[in-house]
Protein backbone atom coordinates (compact mmCIF):
# COMPACT_ATOMS: atom_id res chain seq x y z
CA UNK A 1 0.00 0.00 0.00
CA UNK A 2 1.49 3.29 -1.10
CA UNK A 3 1.39 5.84 1.69
CA UNK A 4 3.12 9.07 0.77
CA UNK A 5 3.95 11.54 3.46
CA UNK A 6 2.29 14.91 2.86
CA UNK A 7 3.63 18.07 4.49
CA UNK A 8 1.42 19.33 7.34
CA UNK A 9 -1.38 21.63 6.26
CA UNK A 10 -0.96 25.05 7.97
CA UNK A 11 -4.73 25.56 8.15
CA UNK A 12 -5.17 22.22 9.88
CA UNK A 13 -2.32 22.99 12.30
CA UNK A 14 -3.91 26.34 13.20
CA UNK A 15 -7.29 24.64 13.65
CA UNK A 16 -5.88 22.06 16.09
CA UNK A 17 -3.87 24.74 17.90
CA UNK A 18 -6.98 26.88 18.48
CA UNK A 19 -9.12 23.84 19.31
CA UNK A 20 -7.18 23.09 22.49
CA UNK A 21 -8.42 26.36 24.03
CA UNK A 22 -12.08 25.42 23.60
CA UNK A 23 -14.19 23.91 26.35
CA UNK A 24 -15.27 20.57 24.94
CA UNK A 25 -17.06 19.07 27.95
CA UNK A 26 -20.86 19.19 27.59
CA UNK A 27 -21.26 22.11 29.99
CA UNK A 28 -25.07 22.21 29.91
CA UNK A 29 -25.35 18.52 30.86
CA UNK A 30 -23.07 18.99 33.85
CA UNK A 31 -24.94 22.16 34.81
CA UNK A 32 -28.19 20.16 34.81
CA UNK A 33 -26.55 17.58 37.07
CA UNK A 34 -25.22 20.23 39.45
CA UNK A 35 -28.58 21.99 39.70
CA UNK A 36 -30.38 18.67 40.11
CA UNK A 37 -28.10 17.42 42.86
CA UNK A 38 -28.35 20.68 44.82
CA UNK A 39 -31.93 21.82 44.26
CA UNK A 40 -33.70 18.46 44.74
CA UNK A 41 -32.53 17.99 48.35
CA UNK A 42 -33.08 21.70 49.01
CA UNK A 43 -36.69 21.37 47.84
CA UNK A 44 -37.27 18.25 49.95
CA UNK A 45 -35.62 19.68 53.09
CA UNK A 46 -37.74 22.82 52.80
CA UNK A 47 -40.87 20.75 53.48
CA UNK A 48 -39.56 19.36 56.79
CA UNK A 49 -41.05 21.59 59.54
CA UNK A 50 -38.39 21.10 62.22
CA UNK A 51 -35.65 22.13 59.74
CA UNK A 52 -37.44 25.36 58.83
CA UNK A 53 -38.08 27.29 62.05
CA UNK A 54 -39.48 30.72 61.28
CA UNK A 55 -39.73 29.91 57.55
CA UNK A 56 -35.96 29.68 57.06
CA UNK A 57 -34.18 26.41 56.22
CA UNK A 58 -31.56 25.89 58.94
CA UNK A 59 -32.21 29.53 59.83
CA UNK A 60 -30.27 30.61 56.71
CA UNK A 61 -32.45 30.35 53.61
CA UNK A 62 -36.03 31.62 53.44
CA UNK A 63 -38.39 28.94 52.17
CA UNK A 64 -42.07 28.82 51.32
CA UNK A 65 -44.11 25.93 49.93
CA UNK A 66 -44.12 27.58 46.48
CA UNK A 67 -40.34 28.06 46.49
CA UNK A 68 -39.85 24.48 47.73
CA UNK A 69 -41.93 23.18 44.83
CA UNK A 70 -39.91 25.28 42.36
CA UNK A 71 -36.65 23.96 43.83
CA UNK A 72 -37.91 20.38 43.76
CA UNK A 73 -39.27 20.52 40.21
CA UNK A 74 -36.20 22.27 38.75
CA UNK A 75 -33.92 19.83 40.60
CA UNK A 76 -35.76 16.73 39.37
CA UNK A 77 -35.90 18.15 35.85
CA UNK A 78 -32.14 18.72 35.98
CA UNK A 79 -31.52 15.11 36.97
CA UNK A 80 -33.81 13.90 34.18
CA UNK A 81 -32.05 16.08 31.61
CA UNK A 82 -28.64 14.90 32.79
CA UNK A 83 -29.78 11.28 32.50
CA UNK A 84 -30.68 11.79 28.82
CA UNK A 85 -27.20 13.21 28.00
CA UNK A 86 -28.87 15.22 25.22
CA UNK A 87 -27.14 18.55 24.64
CA UNK A 88 -30.20 20.17 23.08
CA UNK A 89 -32.36 19.33 26.10
CA UNK A 90 -29.60 20.44 28.45
CA UNK A 91 -29.26 23.81 26.72
CA UNK A 92 -33.03 24.31 26.80
CA UNK A 93 -32.98 23.36 30.49
CA UNK A 94 -30.25 25.90 31.25
CA UNK A 95 -32.19 28.65 29.51
CA UNK A 96 -35.38 27.51 31.24
CA UNK A 97 -33.60 27.74 34.59
CA UNK A 98 -32.61 31.30 33.71
CA UNK A 99 -36.23 32.19 32.99
CA UNK A 100 -37.75 30.43 36.00
CA UNK A 101 -35.28 31.92 38.43
CA UNK A 102 -35.60 35.38 36.85
CA UNK A 103 -39.27 35.28 37.82
CA UNK A 104 -38.52 33.76 41.23
CA UNK A 105 -35.81 36.33 41.93
CA UNK A 106 -38.08 39.18 40.85
CA UNK A 107 -40.97 38.07 43.03
CA UNK A 108 -38.56 37.57 45.93
CA UNK A 109 -37.27 41.11 45.54
CA UNK A 110 -40.79 42.51 45.43
CA UNK A 111 -41.71 40.52 48.55
CA UNK A 112 -38.57 41.73 50.30
CA UNK A 113 -39.59 45.34 49.75
CA UNK A 114 -37.14 46.46 47.08
CA UNK A 115 -39.97 47.69 44.86
CA UNK A 116 -41.13 50.27 47.39
CA UNK A 117 -37.66 51.13 48.64
CA UNK A 118 -38.47 49.85 52.13
CA UNK A 119 -35.83 47.13 52.18
CA UNK A 120 -33.18 47.50 54.79
CA UNK A 121 -30.54 45.10 55.95
CA UNK A 122 -31.30 43.76 59.39
CA UNK A 123 -30.28 40.46 60.95
CA UNK A 124 -33.73 39.03 60.29
CA UNK A 125 -33.40 39.81 56.57
CA UNK A 126 -30.41 37.53 55.96
CA UNK A 127 -32.61 34.55 54.86
CA UNK A 128 -34.35 36.81 52.29
CA UNK A 129 -31.04 38.06 50.98
CA UNK A 130 -29.55 34.55 50.72
CA UNK A 131 -32.66 33.25 48.95
CA UNK A 132 -32.53 36.08 46.42
CA UNK A 133 -28.78 35.59 45.95
CA UNK A 134 -29.33 31.88 45.24
CA UNK A 135 -32.02 32.65 42.69
CA UNK A 136 -29.97 35.41 41.05
CA UNK A 137 -26.98 33.07 40.82
CA UNK A 138 -29.06 30.32 39.22
CA UNK A 139 -30.58 32.82 36.79
CA UNK A 140 -27.21 34.17 35.67
CA UNK A 141 -25.53 30.76 35.57
CA UNK A 142 -28.37 29.33 33.48
CA UNK A 143 -28.08 32.15 30.96
CA UNK A 144 -24.29 31.81 30.74
CA UNK A 145 -24.37 28.02 30.41
CA UNK A 146 -27.10 28.25 27.76
CA UNK A 147 -24.94 30.65 25.75
CA UNK A 148 -21.79 28.56 26.15
CA UNK A 149 -23.70 25.45 25.13
CA UNK A 150 -24.87 27.18 21.96
CA UNK A 151 -21.26 28.08 21.18
CA UNK A 152 -20.21 24.49 21.75
CA UNK A 153 -22.89 23.23 19.38
CA UNK A 154 -21.72 25.69 16.74
CA UNK A 155 -18.13 24.52 17.24
CA UNK A 156 -19.17 20.90 16.72
CA UNK A 157 -20.99 21.81 13.51
CA UNK A 158 -17.93 23.70 12.31
CA UNK A 159 -15.70 20.72 13.08
CA UNK A 160 -17.95 18.33 11.16
CA UNK A 161 -18.05 20.70 8.18
CA UNK A 162 -14.25 21.11 8.31
CA UNK A 163 -13.77 17.34 8.31
CA UNK A 164 -16.31 16.89 5.53
CA UNK A 165 -14.62 19.46 3.32
CA UNK A 166 -11.14 18.20 4.01
CA UNK A 167 -12.13 14.61 3.23
CA UNK A 168 -11.42 13.37 6.74
CA UNK A 169 -15.06 12.62 7.41
CA UNK A 170 -16.87 10.38 5.01
CA UNK A 171 -19.82 8.04 5.33
CA UNK A 172 -17.90 5.57 3.17
CA UNK A 173 -14.76 4.94 5.20
CA UNK A 174 -13.34 2.37 2.81
CA UNK A 175 -12.77 4.98 0.08
CA UNK A 176 -9.80 7.35 0.36
CA UNK A 177 -10.53 11.06 -0.09
CA UNK A 178 -10.47 12.37 -3.64
CA UNK A 179 -7.33 14.55 -3.77
CA UNK A 180 -8.29 15.87 -7.19
CA UNK A 181 -11.50 17.60 -6.05
CA UNK A 182 -11.68 21.43 -6.08
CA UNK A 183 -11.67 21.40 -2.27
CA UNK A 184 -8.13 19.98 -2.26
CA UNK A 185 -6.60 22.34 -4.77
CA UNK A 186 -3.34 23.95 -3.66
Amino acid sequence: MDQTHHPPDPVEQEYHHERRYLVTAPVACYFALLVGVTMTPLGVLGFIPWLTPGGALFGLLRVTPAVNIIHLVTGLAGLAVWKTKNGTYARAYALGIAGVYLITFSTGNIGFGNLEGTAGIRGTDIPWILENALHAGLMLAGALVGGLSALQQGDKATEVEYKRRSGKFSRRRHQPPDHHSPLHST
